[in-house]
Formats: C-alpha cells, structure tokens, sequence
C-alpha cells in the first residue's frame, strides 16, 4: 500500500529537531507523533515546500493588512496553499499556524483535511469582540481539534466549536531517551523558557540549604543580582536555536539531561498565566524519573500531588517553596521515590508512543474518510 502525503506545520523548525532525534540529542516527542509515524507516512514540512519569487514579501504585507486576526505563519501556509494537489492531510504541530487555512476550508475554498494540536488557549485581548466570528469559522475549518489539556479543549468548545468535537489527547515522553537513575541526586535543577518565575524560586531558596542550578537564555536574568547568592548556580544560555551536530545555540536535551541525572528534583517555578507552560518540562521530568516542584496550572491535566509524584505551589507564594524545597532536603528517600511514580506514571500512560497511537487513529480516520 502506498504511504499518504501529509503536509507538516510548527512554529520552529520540525526538520531540524528531527536531525537532532536522528543524532541522539533530543526525544521524538518533541515533534508530536511524526518520528514515530514517519513508517506509515510521507511527512513534509510547508517551510521546505516550493514558492514563487516574491513570496516572502507578499507574506509580510497580508501579515501586516491581517495581523488582527492573528494568522499564524502566513509564508507557510501560502506554500501549502501552492502545493495542496500533492498532500492527503495537513498536521499543524502547533494550532496557530494554520488559521487562515482553516477559514478557507470553513468556506470551501481549501479540500484537504486539517488537524491541529492545540496547546493553549487564544490570547484573549480587548478587541475579542471583533476576533471571535473569525475564530469560530476558523475552528470549524478544523477537520480534528486535538488538544494537549482537555482544559483548553473544554473552553475551545465552550466558546468557539458548536458540535463540541476538540478533545485531548495526553502527551508524554519517548522514554527510551532517558536514563534510568539508581541514586538520589544533589540539589535542583531548574530550567525552560516561557513563563518563568525565577524570583520568587531564588527569594524562597535563601531561606533554605538545598543547592539549585538554573540554565536560562541570555536576557530572562539579571545575572549581576543573583551571581553571589549561596549555592545559586546560573548557566546562562545564547538565544539561538541548536544547531544539528554542534554545539551552537542553546543547550540540547542531551547536555540537559546531565544536569537533570544529578539533581535530586526538578523545579519549574511559572508566572501566573493562562497557559501550558511547563509542560514540556514536567515531561522531561517524568522521563528522568525525577520528583517535581511547579507552579500550580490549572492547563495541565495531570494532579502531580494525587498522582504523588510531586508538590504544587501558588503563584509567587515564597513561603510555599521554601516548605517544598525543605521537605525535598530533609526527605532524601521518600523524595526519589516519588521519581519513580513519576517514571511508572510515564510508563503506564503518559508516552509519545501511546501520544502516536492516538494520532495515527484520527489520522487514518480523516485519510479515509
């Protein structure tokens, strides 16, 4: 049986993380089910897809005539758009690139099936009013509205999808990237991008004696305010994307997983905010088997303290990561083994190959259709 076309959408470069997964250097659950379906499909990526000259200019002036309503990656679109004859689906990874796609099949003007991956919800402004007509229609050009937290599904479809139809799908890691660890570990390990609330963790971790390491990209730190304080260790990190291969840009999964093996627990200290941020940490953390301490989120559909894998603190509550940290020094033993519920949790449930099973249904289900 001949494989189908699926044309790939994302906000970052999909064929460069799978260089790096091909290499060793990062887990295939960072490109959502693609590594693990590329067997059965033939993926290609709308940013390698041919255009015409001019493209790029023509794409920043409708991005400039459509940028209220948020449009997503406009150039690649286009170039999806030019090349629909040769695809059997479009997969956006990430489901704000394919907006204006999706309101064109809405109005019978694109044929090809569309799935989205939801990660957050909207961004919710002012002019909302003006903005929600168009998202409605935009939803509906969606032919499966996958969502990773059913919380984001629930108010897609409270709001936005009339037949109710977005629903989750849990996501997790490719557990063959991680190793297996056998010792307690030192300290904590904090690390990410979006979101972070590293005052609030390194005013709590004065109060205590646990040793905490942050790796953090270049500008997100005031470096000079924080670079006496006792058993602070800060990695700053250049704001440039990885190189396949090499050591340039930020740190890659692998070099971060060092840094994780050591460390007795993860921290992912978050802003209050309306998102999924800290995900894609908390992930990591279960692959490595390590006990977590995060901002509570009200997104993320995983109960870390009912699941006893970790503990949940208020938004910019100090006093409530002093307690955390404390009990994660004081209770060495009963601290790794929440590592390892962590890791039969991942096991059991929450894996990219269970995330790819899933996909594959809904895909297969919409080629055939």
């Amino acid at each position: 049986m001949n494989k189908k076309n699926i044309c790939i959408l994302n906000n970052y470069s999909t064929s460069r993380v799978l260089k790096e997964i091909e290499l060793g250097e990062s887990p295939s659950h960072l490109v959502f089910g693609i590594s693990e379906l590329k067997y059965k499909y033939n993926f290609y990526f709308a940013e390698d897809l041919k255009g015409f000259c001019g493209i790029h200019i023509l794409s920043k002036f409708l991005n400039l005539i459509l940028r209220f309503f948020l449009p997503g990656d406009i150039e690649k679109q286009l170039r999806v758009w030019l090349n629909r004859d040769k695809f059997n689906l479009v997969y956006s990874c990430s489901g704000d690139q394919t907006n204006i796609l999706q309101f064109m099949r809405s109005i019978n003007c694109f044929s090809v099936p569309i799935i989205t991956l939801v990660h957050h919800r909207p961004n919710i402004g002012r002019l909302d009013f003006l903005r929600n007509n168009f998202r409605k229609k935009m939803y509906s050009g969606s032919d499966n509205t996958l969502c990773l937290s059913s919380s984001v599904a629930n108010y897609l479809n409270e709001k936005f999808i009339e037949d109710k139809t977005a629903k989750s799908i849990p996501w997790g890691p490719t557990l063959s990237f991680y190793p297996k660890i056998i010792s307690n570990g030192e300290g904590i390990v904090c690390a990410g991008r979006t979101a972070r609330d590293f005052n609030t963790l390194f005013t709590a971790a004065e109060y205590t004696n646990i040793k905490i390491t942050v790796i953090y990209l270049d500008g997100e730190i005031d470096h000079t305010k924080y670079c006496n304080k006792k058993l602070l260790k800060l990695i700053k990190q250049p704001r440039m994307e990885p190189v396949p291969g090499s050591e340039k840009g930020w740190m890659k999964h692998r070099e971060l997983l060092k840094f994780y093996s050591s460390a007795q627990a993860i921290a992912i200290p978050l802003l209050a905010q309306d998102s999924l941020a800290g995900l894609t940490s908390l992930v990591d953390c279960m692959g490595m088997g390590k006990p977590l301490l995060m901002t509570r989120n009200k997104n993320i559909d995983l109960d870390i303290e009912k699941e006893g894998i970790g503990f949940w603190i208020q938004p910019g509550d100090v006093r409530g990561w002093v307690n955390a940290l404390t009990w994660i020094y004081r209770n060495p033993q009963k601290a790794y083994q929440m590592g390892v519920k962590a890791r039969a949790l991942s096991r059991r449930k929450y894996n990219i190959n269970s995330f790819s099973n899933q996909l594959d249904q809904v895909i297969s289900s919409e080629i055939h259709r």
